[in-house]
């Protein structure tokens, strides 16, 4: 991935136009499926929509293609805001 392409991403994810994103990812991916960058991007545009689930199966799939992937950080600190929103620990 090229980096005016990550950085045009994380302009459309922030601004909120995530079909857009996701229409590029997608096409991205089939052209270029082992490439660890587009999931930690698709995983930031799930964490956009607050599907947390799906989020963290993308990280999850860049850092088994790339250990040092950023997807590794982007994981814990999802993992740690959710830990923190536990209803069942925190909200009794």
């Amino acid at each position: 991935m090229k980096e005016e392409e990550a950085l045009w991403l994380k302009s459309q994810i922030r601004q909120g136009r995530l079909q857009e994103a996701e229409q590029w990812l997608h096409k991205a991916l089939t052209e270029c499926p082992a490439d660890d960058q587009l999931y930690f991007w698709m995983g930031n545009l799930e964490r956009q929509r607050n599907n947390f689930p799906r989020a963290l199966e993308h990280y999850a799939t860049a850092m088994e293609m790339n250990e040092e992937s950023p997807a590794r950080e982007a994981h814990g600190m999802l993992m740690d805001i959710l830990r923190f929103y536990d209803v069942d620990r925190y909200n009794v």
